[in-house]
């Protein structure tokens, strides 16, 4: 699904990376003898899936041995962390063989974990445009850290990359100061994180005058699927990897259109930790052929979306993204908040995107939907309104009363949405 090299090369550096991954502990008990009979892409489907919880239940036997990594950034390189539902992150350690190969495909710079600059080295010259990195870490100097880089300096910053989270709170908390984002003449901004919703990218893209580009990518995987101006899908930057598609309820492998996105790395990009077989737990839809190759567009989250087997199949009925759409667009609807908002390090904005629970034996979504009643006064006295109500009716029916409570400075109400499933039917 990523062609970014020739097959034949690709055949090459799979049968030589299953040769390299044999040697971590949990790959060498779990596969036994049978990578050694994998001579292609077209036979990975004989090896098992690895999910991310086992992933990071596992993860020290992951690890192929004799490869130096440490905590050090001056010294060996990255470490990545990919978030769990349950148990422990997922650490990915990176050696500088693995870190300094990456960066040169992606043109970024390794060790530079706070502002990133393009040329590499954050070395800035005239002959191409420069690229700065919003930090993902929040802290009340950071708009004036975004403000003196992105005002006054030559040559000037054309193109922006930020997580979406750490966007969207930067750009309120400019506009509350007054600034002009259109001024700082930013042509246009990868996002990256959370799916960038049609909302967010009208608000974003008016603010900052600015086009918007949604890049998919993962913590756990070097590289990004940056979107294509003319063919709106995701195409694959970055080291090369194997993807595949699969049924997102039984693991098979699939050649419809849609599934769960399944990755595999290979050397010599990563060494220290291949992830083969790897279940992104992302619902993508396959792309049209553009430009020789094709590409991916981002649906939902598996976990965060409800699927029914039909004609021998899992078909999608909710996706976590039209949740999101949802939910961002709606004014009186309170978002889940940035989590150093959380931790009162920096204000409110009520900005983030809706926490979704799927129950999926009950086949019903749950939305935890936050406000701030101070900012949506109307707002926020129409839903307290709707949970007496709802709660009266509930309970005049002996059924289970929706809880409503308040939790710091914002009120939090949880409310079934079955009744706008045929929003979502496909």
């Amino acid at each position: 699904m990523f062609p970014t090299r020739g097959a034949s090369h690709l055949d090459d550096a799979l049968r030589e990376t299953l040769a390299h991954a044999a040697r971590a502990p949990f790959y060498k008990k779990l596969w036994g003898e049978k990578a050694r009979s994998v001579m292609s892409r077209a036979e990975l489907a004989r090896l098992p899936l690895l999910d991310k919880l086992t992933a990071a239940e596992h993860q020290e036997a992951l690890r192929v041995p004799g490869i130096r990594a440490t905590h050090d950034f001056a010294e060996a390189g990255v470490v990545s962390s990919a978030t769990t539902r349950t148990g422990r992150p997922l650490r990915i350690l990176r050696s500088v063989d693995e870190a300094v190969p990456a960066a040169n495909e992606a043109d970024i710079t390794p060790h530079r974990t706070l502002v990133i600059f393009s040329p590499r080295h954050g070395v800035r010259s005239a002959d191409g445009p420069g690229r700065i990195g919003l930090p993902a870490t929040l802290h009340p100097n950071t708009v004036d850290v975004a403000l003196d880089l992105l005002g006054g300096r030559e040559p000037r910053i054309r193109f922006l990359v930020a997580p979406l989270s750490t966007l969207k709170w930067m750009t309120v908390a400019m506009e509350k100061r007054g600034v002009d984002l259109g001024s700082f003449g930013i042509g246009a901004i990868g996002t990256t994180g959370y799916p960038l919703t049609d909302h967010a990218r009208r608000w974003l893209g008016r603010a900052w005058s600015a086009q918007l580009f949604d890049n998919y990518s993962l913590s756990e995987i070097p590289g990004y699927a940056g979107e294509c101006e003319s063919c709106e899908y995701q195409h694959w930057h970055g080291p090369p990897v194997i993807a595949e598609l699969v049924d997102p309820l039984t693991g098979r492998v699939i050649d419809g259109k849609e599934g769960e996105l399944v990755l595999t790395t290979l050397v010599p990009a990563v060494l220290r930790m291949p992830l083969i077989r790897y279940r992104t737990g992302d619902y993508v839809e396959r792309g049209p052929a553009c430009r020789s190759r094709s590409g991916i567009r981002f649906l939902g989250r598996v976990g965060h979306s409800l699927f029914a087997r039909r004609d021998g199949r899992s078909r999608p009925v909710v996706l976590s993204r039209d949740l999101l759409e949802l939910g961002e667009s709606a004014v009186d609807v309170a978002m889940h908040p940035h989590p150093a908002e959380t931790l009162g390090r920096v204000p409110p904005s009520d900005l983030g995107v809706p926490k979704i629970l799927v129950d999926t034996s009950a086949r019903r979504i749950r939305a935890e939907l936050r406000y701030a009643p101070e900012r949506y006064p109307e707002a926020a006295a129409y839903q307290k309104r709707r949970a007496e109500t709802r709660g009266a009716r509930n309970r005049a029916a002996r059924t289970r009363e929706p809880r409503s409570h308040e939790v710091g400075p914002e009120a939090v109400a949880d409310f079934n949405l079955d009744h706008a499933s045929s929003t979502w039917q496909r």
